[in-house]
């Protein structure tokens, strides 16, 4: 089970877009980090509602998908923080 539920977070990105304060104050105000407030609004204003659900699904990469970037490493010479921020999805929450 999640720490925080969805309408919990949605409480929080309500005020803040309400402007019933900034990140510090509603971390306070909801017992919470400030960074918490933060990363559920930047969610919300990208993906809404949604931005806000947890991903029950683990992204699982095949052994020849691992192979296929390895290679394209040694091809290209790019690191392996280059080959992450192009092959590995991002993840929001």
């Amino acid at each position: 089970m999640a720490k925080y539920d969805v309408n919990f977070k949605q409480a929080v990105v309500n005020d803040y877009l309400a402007e019933v304060g900034g990140y510090r104050t509603l971390g306070e105000k909801y017992t919470i980090d400030r960074s918490m407030v933060r990363k559920w609004v930047n969610a919300y204003n990208l993906l809404g509602r949604a931005g806000l659900e947890r991903k029950n699904t683990k992204t699982t990469y095949s052994g020849q998908f691992k192979m296929d970037v390895v290679n394209w490493m040694k091809e290209t010479g790019e690191s392996t923080y280059a080959a992450a921020k192009l092959y590995i999805r991002r993840l929001i929450t």
